[in-house]
């Protein structure tokens, strides 16, 4: 091992020019480049006079390395910086202290920090900013602060598997690229280090590793997204978010991942979204929720899962519980109760507010911020904020709601996620004019039944969530919304009262079914996925676009699909059986899975059926046919053969033009002119 100091002044460091090296403090330059085992010492006499610049370069040899780094007293600005992505290798000790403040400062977004070595190494600096500007990758060794330290502005902080920082009860800023504990890798707090990022930018955590010392402190203190992803790890406390954060996320990976204080930060009222997708403990769980007398259309904070599993908190206190939405979360070890507790559906451990009723008056205005002046406890009856509708009330809009031609826009509670919850809506009462409308995403909750009325014009650019069983009716009012079903875990029914015009889509979800009875559906696509039901009765699904696409899940009834667009289109009935299948659209039709048919036919003439080749569609009747001069062809979607299968009987189709189909089954198929 040998002390290498740099003089010179400004120069080029990379693993092998002597320009700027000596073996002695303002020595001769010559000695050779530093290597891993030699310590690096940049002090007094570095500087030729004036303020300098060192230039880390990555060269055919490799990174610049050294075992201690250190920057002590200097008489001129020393500036390091990279024309490359470059890091300097530490396999010892760091030691940032040029005594007067802004004589050390990094210039470039390249460069950093690799700490290595096996061994246990100190990180010291004059001030915590110091490194700031540095990527920070601690790759093996212990590292130990002996001050606060801020790094990582130009690269996320990583520990890698190996490695262990240790904060030894000092301060860690991982400032707005976050921070990784890679598994294998250790974070120790010490007597109760923080591990804190300030920023305005979302900020992730990745704490995979293992955590040691129940005392810190895990502090996001983020006005921006702020997500915090963890293992088996157990941590004093977390902070997460500041006061105006709206989007917290918390991804335990194991379930055994505790947080003795769990807090939700700040205390102004600002309608956010926590995220909390594993089971995990939080011994003291703090919501700083809103006043519910004031601030109940502050809705304040949503906590649910991030998918329709049911996730659990298990708790022992619980505090500031106000104002609290819950979806798909149960509580163990306490039962949550509290003032305006709202239920978005699939939770238990949780004692909900009363359900009650709230009357829409006083005309145009805005569903949340003229909370305190549109809502009432009876039809025309005197507004107050305490009657604001949460999740499982009924909304009501009758004549008594507003004169002639009012505008009603529901303006977003959880800015991320949800524009309103609803229970129950009714309109039935409105005759007179009466628009209800919104923006686009985030969308409307439904959890009850939904009535219109007469007078109830539909002006919805967001989607409605139907999350529990509800019966619509339409009442001849179009929908200009797409709709989704199933949302939450449970199951959901949407069933249709009469017929329904929706505009945009329906997407059926785990738990979700549509339900058409002996209804007329007109929607511009139906998509299906795990879990889902598409029960068509002996109604009729109109589908305006494309598609029409069962991934998986369950297909009933005897009713029709009617797709009726004029451009292509495709039918993925995903091997189920239906009723009948219409071509009612000039444009082709593909068709595919292995599906059952009571009946295929088409309504208008010229069309096309394309059957995906290698697929079998059984049949009881098919009913296809042409006009002179205007041909229904029927092929395959590729060279090989689409195969149509009826059991028996005769099929006979005419005014046809047919190609790569295989027509078997046990009836006889007839084409004529």
């Amino acid at each position: 091992m040998a002390d290498r100091y740099w003089v010179g002044g400004s120069g080029t460091w990379n693993s092998s020019s002597t320009a700027n090296w000596s073996a002695t403090s303002g020595g001769s330059s010559g000695a050779s480049a530093p290597t891993s085992s030699d310590n690096v010492i940049f002090d007094n006499a570095s500087d030729a006079g004036a303020n300098y610049t060192v230039t880390i370069v990555n060269d055919v040899a490799g990174f610049p390395a050294c075992a201690n780094f250190t920057v002590s007293s200097q008489d001129f600005v020393l500036t390091m910086g990279t024309s490359s992505a470059t890091d300097i290798y530490v396999h010892g000790s760091l030691s940032v202290n040029p005594v007067t403040a802004g004589r050390y400062n990094v210039s470039g977004t390249n460069n950093g920090f690799a700490f290595r070595g096996a061994g246990s190494y100190t990180i010291s600096v004059s001030n915590a900013s110091l490194l700031a500007e540095r990527r920070l990758v601690f790759e093996s060794g212990t590292r130990t602060l002996s001050t606060n330290l801020t790094g990582g502005n130009n690269g996320a902080t990583t520990v890698q598997s190996g490695a262990t920082l240790d904060l030894n009860g000092f301060t860690f800023d991982a400032t707005s690229l976050g921070f990784t504990l890679n598994f294998g890798g250790t974070l120790n707090f010490g007597t109760g280090g923080v591990l804190y990022t300030a920023s305005s930018a979302a900020v992730t955590f990745t704490l995979s590793g293992t955590v040691s010392a129940a005392n810190g402190h895990v502090w996001m203190n983020t006005t921006g997204a702020a997500t915090l992803q963890c293992g088996a790890v157990t941590i004093n406390q977390v902070t997460m978010g500041s006061a105006t954060c709206d989007n917290i996320t918390i991804i335990p990976t194991s379930s055994s991942a505790t947080f003795n204080t769990l807090i939700l930060g700040g205390t102004v009222a600002q309608s956010r979204t926590v995220i909390i997708d594993n089971n995990c403990t939080a011994t003291t769980f703090n919501f700083n929720g809103a006043s519910a007398t004031t601030n109940p259309h502050n809705r304040r904070t949503l906590v649910r899962s991030g998918s329709t599993t049911q996730r659990t908190i298990t708790s022992t206190t619980l505090q500031n519980v106000q104002c609290l939405d819950f979806e798909n979360i149960a509580f163990s070890g306490v039962t949550l109760s509290g003032t305006s507790i709202g239920d978005l559906g699939n939770n238990s451990g949780i004692t909900f507010t009363a359900a009650k009723t709230s009357y829409w008056v006083g005309g145009t205005g805005s569903w949340v911020a003229d909370a305190s002046t549109r809502w009432a406890a009876s039809s025309g009856g005197a507004a107050a904020v305490t009657n604001f509708p949460i999740p499982q009330d009924t909304v009501v809009f009758d004549n008594s709601s507003g004169a002639a031609s009012s505008v009603v826009t529901i303006d977003a509670v959880y800015p991320r996620y949800i524009r309103a919850g609803i229970g129950t809506f009714s309109a039935s009462a409105r005759t007179s004019a009466l628009t209800l409308s919104a923006a686009s995403a985030p969308a409307v909750t439904v959890g009850g039944n939904w009535t219109n009325g007469s007078g109830l014009t539909l002006s919805l650019g967001c989607g409605l969530y139907f999350n529990r069983n509800c019966t619509l009716t339409s009442s001849s009012v179009q929908f200009s919304s797409s709709f989704e079903i199933g949302r939450s875990g449970g199951t959901a029914t949407l069933t249709l009262a009469d017929t329904l015009s929706l505009t945009g889509s329906v997407s059926v979800v785990q738990g979700g079914t549509l339900a058409l009875g002996s209804n007329t559906a007109t929607v511009a696509s139906y998509t299906q996925s795990s879990g889902g039901t598409f029960n068509s009765g002996t109604g009729t699904l109109v589908v305006t676009g494309t598609p029409f696409q069962v991934t998986s899940g369950s297909v009933i009834g005897t009713g029709t699909v009617r797709m009726s667009s004029a451009s292509a289109k495709t039918f993925a009935g995903g091997g189920n059986t239906y009723g009948t299948l219409q071509n009612a659209g000039a444009g082709s039709l593909t068709v595919s899975g292995n599906n059952t048919f009571t009946t295929i036919s088409n309504s208008v003439q010229p069309t096309t059926f394309n059957f995906t080749s290698g697929t079998t569609q059984t049949v009881t009747n098919f009913n296809v046919s042409g006009t002179a001069g205007n041909l229904v062809t029927i092929t395959a979607t590729s060279t090989g053969q689409a195969t149509l299968s009826k059991a028996s009987g005769t099929v006979s189709v005419s005014y046809t033009s047919i190609s790569k189909s295989n027509a078997t089954g046990g009836a006889t198929w007839r084409a004529g002119c």
